[in-house]
């Protein structure tokens, strides 16, 4: 079978680029031919044929209130230009790209694959001022849309994030949606924690924007009473973590909060912490949980049948086993509280995370999955 993938980078530069190299490759060594349509990527030799496309944005000046827009219509013109086969199928994920190669080749399947939960909220956050942030909105949930009703299906890892995107969307039919299992190609072992160490809590904040609560789990640690032994381990950066670091420090107090930066293995982290603390309201494939499971670390997370929150928290931790579930707010700030005052349940929550994510969430049994849906589509479509 023929698989071509609509991508924006083949790297690890970000979770999205290092997911879809690494599915790239699986499909390939299970002798599938792979080509791929990216904004940034190097054509090199090998068994999968690449095709750079790359896309200028508008920077600046009185029409950079267009550039999505503008992108989109780029986008479709570097596809078209593009001399390339007619793939038996298409996994899709980045949006300059669909529409133009949807009309290239309009008898041949694809699936809508969108790497961000949202979007229109992924585009929002990227404009600042009123009337650019408003149009390219419109434009990004238009062609969401589009995808969605266009798409032989649109594949999502948990039922969380296809409710949400049919709530926003006003969309009522469930069965343009494929539900495929998460899963990651992480290999770990459960680390051992020291009874006799401060429980260490780690938060993997991405790009920092508000959805990933960072402000909850900083909230939490601060309000911990004095003499409490703990320490907070932040992965990520972004244009707020001033306004988070300004928040840790402004008691006055010598806290162990520490600031790492953006980091593209998060290995070293899950080998020195106990907790992953999950105050996110927007993850859809739930991969960041399922690779702290199989690292060893229960996970702590607000419940994704929160009214707002569209996590596959639920979906994936099995409460009181291999992490927590809160409700609430102010449930998440009490469950920080319940571990730093009694650590005990963490070690054995972890092992049992470990077990459950490396057979729930098997990285082969989630490229098995890819490919049943794959195959089905295009044998409909013969």
């Amino acid at each position: 079978m023929h698989i071509r993938f609509l991508t924006a980078r083949l790297d690890g530069a970000t979770g999205a680029g290092a997911y879809d190299g690494r599915l790239i490759e699986a499909l390939a060594a299970r002798g599938h031919r792979i080509s791929v349509i990216a904004r940034t990527a190097k054509r090199e030799d090998g068994p999968v044929e690449v095709f750079p496309a790359p896309v200028a944005s508008l920077s600046g000046g009185a029409l950079w209130k267009f550039d999505l827009p503008v992108s989109l219509s780029r986008g479709r013109r570097a596809v078209r230009r593009l001399s390339c086969p007619a793939p038996d199928i298409t996994i899709a994920s980045e949006h300059l790209f669909m529409r133009g190669h949807a009309a290239k080749f309009r008898r041949r399947p694809w699936v809508y694959f969108p790497h961000a939960f949202s979007y229109p909220e992924e585009v929002g956050r990227s404009t600042v001022p009123k009337l650019h942030h408003r149009l390219s909105m419109r434009a990004a949930r238009g062609l969401q849309r589009w995808a969605v009703t266009h798409a032989d299906t649109t594949v999502r890892f948990c039922r969380s994030s296809m409710e949400g995107i049919m709530e926003q969307l006003s969309l009522e039919d469930m069965g343009q949606f494929t539900l495929a299992t998460a899963g990651t190609w992480v290999e770990a072992k459960p680390r051992q924690r020291d009874p006799s160490a401060p429980l260490r809590l780690l938060v993997i904040a991405g790009g920092m924007h508000p959805d990933k609560r960072l402000d909850l789990a900083i909230r939490a640690v601060l309000a911990l009473p004095a003499g409490a032994r703990w320490e907070l381990h932040v992965v990520g950066d972004g244009d707020d973590r001033t306004v988070y670091e300004t928040q840790a420090a402004d008691d006055g107090r010598i806290l162990p909060i520490q600031f790492h930066g953006a980091w593209e293995d998060l290995t070293p982290f899950y080998a020195r912490c106990d907790v992953l603390l999950f105050p996110s309201r927007l993850d859809h494939m739930g991969l960041l949980l399922i690779d702290a499971m199989k690292h060893g670390l229960p996970v702590l997370a607000l419940d994704s049948r929160i009214k707002g929150v569209h996590t596959a928290s639920n979906e994936i931790i099995d409460n009181g086993e291999t992490g927590w579930l809160a409700g609430s707010d102010e449930a998440f700030v009490a469950g920080v509280h319940r571990l730093v005052a009694d650590p005990a349940p963490v070690a054995p929550a972890g092992a049992r995370a470990h077990l459950v994510a490396s057979q729930r969430f098997a990285w082969a049994r989630h490229v098995d999955r890819w490919e049943e849906v794959l195959s089905e589509i295009v044998a409909r479509s013969r």
